[in-house]
């Protein structure tokens, strides 16, 4: 049987995108939530196989019934636990440099603070490819006319060191970038603290005073494109980032799911950013 030690030669912990102390605390957090579960007589499957075949579909993409069968446990048995987890951190936000969780009000003092001292928050979209919909309606709903495939759109807003501050994933893929940014969970926050954003040419159409984004097209460059561009390579490396996390790229995933699968992504690598960030210093 596959399992993941939290120590030793043998630990498959950074293949799985985690380390060993991130590990073991998914599977406190899990025994905890658990609890005392009746198992009508049969033995528990021990959870650091269940947390192995989880974290194996998070990172590698693979299916359910693959993640089973290396970890030898019930297809149906994992895909439980890979629903409870997902529900378990659903509404776990981004880790801040000081190791402090990205909430509402958090976000907005480390946005007051960006706008005294004069940085920059980079704000963009990024799609991720999902098979045709059976059903006609959703086929015109998922339908992106800008990459002329199917997918799920993703917002992520950074700092310009290439922070992940807030993330929103699930859009279908018909919404524009700029309409699902006006919408999504973070940006009455960044009104609020009216912090510059840079941005591309996608999200002119939302017309806001504090936006910052190339004003001429591709063949007529403006004086200041250049800048633009070259600050928000930095947003690239953070979807980058999550799109580590291969099952950003799986395919037949309800919007709702994808919504909360993107944030438990975003939790999770900022909170081992955080902790490589530690034993840096």
């Amino acid at each position: 049987m596959l399992t993941t030690c939290t120590s030793g030669p043998n630990c498959i912990c950074p293949e799985l995108g985690v380390s060993c102390r991130i590990f073991a605390w998914l599977v406190n957090e899990y025994d905890t939530m658990l609890g005392e579960k009746h198992t009508r007589g049969r033995p528990r499957v021990p959870t650091v196989s269940l947390m192995t075949g989880v974290l194996l579909m998070f990172k590698t993409g693979m299916t359910t019934r693959m993640a089973a069968g290396i970890t030898k446990i019930g297809k149906s048995t994992l895909n439980t636990a890979f629903t409870q987890l997902t529900l378990l951190l659903r509404n776990r936000r981004p880790i801040a440099q000081d190791g402090a969780e990205m909430t509402d009000e958090n976000l907005l003092k480390y946005l007051r603070e960006m706008l005294e001292t004069g940085e920059l928050l980079l704000l963009d979209g990024t799609g991720t490819e999902c098979p045709r919909p059976t059903k006609w309606l959703d086929q015109l709903m998922f339908y992106d006319y800008k990459h002329h495939m199917h997918d799920y759109q993703t917002i992520v807003l950074t700092s310009e060191f290439g922070e992940i501050l807030a993330v929103h994933g699930g859009w279908p893929g018909k919404i524009p970038e700029w309409d699902a940014a006006w919408h999504s969970q973070f940006i009455e926050i960044v009104k609020e603290a009216y912090t510059k954003v840079v941005t591309d040419r996608g999200f002119r159409a939302s017309h806001p005073e504090n936006f910052i984004a190339a004003k001429g097209q591709h063949s007529t460059p403006q004086p200041g494109d250049a800048e633009i561009t070259r600050t928000r390579a930095e947003n690239e490396r953070a979807m980058s980032t999550l799109k580590n996390f291969k099952i950003m790229e799986r395919t037949r995933l309800a919007w709702m799911k994808h919504h909360y699968i993107t944030n438990v992504i975003a939790f999770l690598a900022t909170l081992k950013q955080f902790e490589q960030r530690v034993a840096w210093l």
